[in-house]
């Protein structure tokens, strides 16, 4: 999936959350590729009911995360096509589009 499509879709979610809070917290995991794998790291948003966020950065991929972590219900898993050195500007993307 696109970089932007991946900061649109994650923006809807967490924007939609705000106006109508959920019940329970959910997490949108992103997984990123190095030379056509998948990479070693990845970064959770983590949605609170109310629309809040935090965002959890990880040097593993999300299978071999903390299992904690992926108990938690995620609505959607998100395979982005860039490299993982696009990991920090995808949170930015998000935290800029948010604050628009």
């Amino acid at each position: 999936m696109t970089f932007d499509r991946i900061v649109t879709d994650i923006t809807r979610t967490i924007s939609h959350r705000r106006q109508h809070a959920g019940r329970a917290e959910i997490a949108l995991p992103v997984s990123f590729t190095h030379e056509h794998k998948i990479a070693a790291g990845c970064v959770i948003f983590i949605v609170a009911p109310d629309g809040s966020y935090q965002v959890k950065t990880f040097d593993q991929g999300y299978g071999d995360i903390d299992k904690k972590m992926q108990q938690i219900y995620h609505n959607a898993f998100y395979e982005c096509d860039d490299d993982l050195d696009q990991l920090q500007p995808l949170v930015k993307a998000v935290a800029d589009q948010l604050a628009s």
